[in-house]
């Protein structure tokens, strides 16, 4: 009960700073490297939540994968609602922000496309998913053995694979806004 509270208690702060800051705009003058960028406080702020937002997609992919796990090797029925929990909250965490980002940086022009070729990953992806597990399934004698390695291997991937992501793409793990929500 009290993290609940100190969390809404943070959330809070967090939102009186944020209307704070709206209703006094300041300047921020930054240098780094030979660099000098001026911005508002304001967009100092969605810049740095943007970075956030970067790490968070990652870590969400990644516990969605423990989560699958987690499940695939419970025994036990109230940890396996944890785990079906976990990979739901993951998921739903990664898809906002997936969706967010996939809006705010595509172009108008191109936001048509980029939507379709979004739908053709959302719609085909499970399928494909789907299959790949049903075949991993049927390559071991016993249901159980099988289910259950088809269901930790996937999730093993869905780690392994976010981690090649953040080491492969520095620019995921390191998302800096576009040059045009900073003024110079």
């Amino acid at each position: 009960m009290i993290r609940v509270l100190i969390y809404l208690v943070i959330v809070a702060l967090l939102a009186f700073g944020a209307v704070w800051l709206a209703e006094r705009p300041g300047d921020v003058v930054i240098t780094w490297q030979g660099e000098r960028v001026e911005t508002s406080v304001m967009v100092l702020m969605a810049a740095a939540a943007a970075v956030a937002v970067a790490a968070v997609l990652l870590w969400s992919i990644a516990a969605y994968g423990v989560a699958t796990v987690v499940y695939g090797l419970s025994r036990s029925y109230w940890l396996t609602i944890a785990a079906l929990a976990g990979t739901g909250l993951a998921d739903l965490v990664s898809t906002v922000v997936r969706q967010t980002l996939r809006q705010l940086l595509t172009p108008d022009h191109l936001r048509g496309r980029m939507t379709s070729v979004n739908m053709i990953f959302f719609m085909g992806g499970p399928q494909l998913g789907e299959m790949e597990a049903g075949l991993v399934a049927s390559l071991f004698r016993s249901a159980v053995v099988g289910v259950t390695v088809s269901v930790v291997s996937g999730g093993l991937a869905t780690i392994l694979i976010a981690a090649a992501v953040a080491a492969a793409a520095p620019i995921v793990r390191r998302y800096e806004p576009p040059r045009a929500a900073v003024r110079e």
